[in-house]
């Protein structure tokens, strides 16, 4: 089970409109304000914070700030609901590898090996 990032939602967005949710595919609500097209992605389930979630982005971004590598708010949230659901976060952004030095629960796959995975599966 996937998180796509805002970068690899538009690397995939004319691909993703014809899939099934096979893969069970999610979002966050943080990156379909960033890229609205993804509301036409039916492929999608979106995520959206709890009010715990938040705490634990709190955590995250002072542990971060700690080791003198803050990363924006939004990267935070996204790395939190990935965690929480359990699912592999795909995406290009180097930011999240930060966060990934904090949280060891926090998987990342980046957009070219996620499709190269997909396709390997229709074979």
């Amino acid at each position: 089970m996937y998180l796509l990032d805002t970068n690899a939602m538009i690397v995939l967005h004319e691909d993703l409109k014809s899939w099934k949710n096979e893969e069970n595919l999610f979002t966050t609500i943080l990156n379909v304000i960033e890229f609205p097209i993804a509301l036409r992605m039916d492929v999608l389930t979106i995520l959206f914070p709890l009010p715990e979630s938040y705490i634990k982005g709190i955590e995250y971004s002072t542990n971060l700030r700690k080791k003198g590598t803050p990363i924006a708010t939004i990267d935070i949230m996204i790395g939190v609901l990935a965690v929480e659901h359990g699912l592999t976060l795909v995406t290009d952004d180097k930011d999240f590898t930060a966060l990934q030095k904090i949280e060891s629960k926090l998987n990342i796959c980046n957009t070219s090996k996620f499709i190269d995975s997909l396709l390997s599966k229709k074979k």
